[in-house]
């Protein structure tokens, strides 16, 4: 995918995999991003054949779910995850591994190919995303927009001064949405400087297409099309 055509090729290794492609959301600044998407409800593998090809520590935390929705998808998730790294390395899917740092975010270990390629994952509900570069940190979010989580106080919580107030001047109608993108906007971006939320989410504003993260420099975000329902963003180091 960090080649002339690397989109393309991106596109052709993942035919043979469930989920379907996303586009870009600026194609000159992610042309090397393989972005992809799946509905976890059409992965139609049993339980007990997602347990045969996860990993042991992939079992244990499955083992762990109180519910079963949520075992299951965490299971189709891992899975699935697995099988685009195969296909986008070309290699067998039980030769790929990953690992998680402190803040739980994925990082690619096996093959040795792979070591370099910066991995951003994202879920909401029964989406799950997944973004691959092979030349520079990325990162990305999904959220569902549920109103019931929208509130003048969940705001405040994660929007700088700037946003918040022109959260409040939007219509009604305008906030629910304005509410997630923002929120997936900021998901990506910190994502991309690796830290998460330890960096706190009101220190920065994401309206700026370029974020500047004190200590960290700029990082380049974009709102991003998945599917009806649900906000994304996609976002990589300048």
């Amino acid at each position: 995918c960090g080649h002339r055509g690397g989109a393309r090729a991106c596109g052709r290794a993942l035919m043979s995999t469930p989920g379907f492609a996303i586009a870009p959301p600026a194609p000159a600044d992610f042309s090397d991003v393989a972005l992809t998407g799946v509905r976890l409800s059409e992965i139609t593998l049993a339980p007990e054949q997602l347990l045969k090809e996860v990993d042991d520590s992939e079992r244990a935390r499955a083992a762990a779910f109180r519910h079963e929705i949520h075992r299951l998808r965490f299971l189709q998730r891992r899975w699935w995850r697995r099988q685009v790294i195969a296909a986008l390395a070309q290699v067998e899917p039980g030769a790929v591994g990953c690992a998680h740092d402190e803040l739980g975010q994925p990082r690619l270990v096996d093959p040795p190919a792979v070591r370099a390629w910066s991995l951003s994952t994202s879920h909401s509900e029964d989406l799950a995303v997944l973004a691959v570069s092979r030349s520079r940190p990325v990162g990305l979010d999904v959220a569902w927009m549920d109103p019931r989580h929208v509130s003048v106080d969940a705001s405040r919580a994660f929007m700088c001064d700037g946003e918040f107030g022109a959260w409040q001047a939007m219509p009604d109608e305008d906030r629910v949405g304005c509410f997630f993108r923002w929120w997936a906007r900021k998901e990506a971006v910190l994502k991309v400087v690796g830290t998460g939320f330890a960096i706190e989410p009101r220190r920065i504003d994401v309206r700026p297409a370029i974020v500047e993260v004190s200590g960290h420099g700029q990082v380049r975000v974009e709102d991003m099309a998945v599917v009806p329902g649900w906000a994304g963003a996609a976002a990589i180091a300048t």
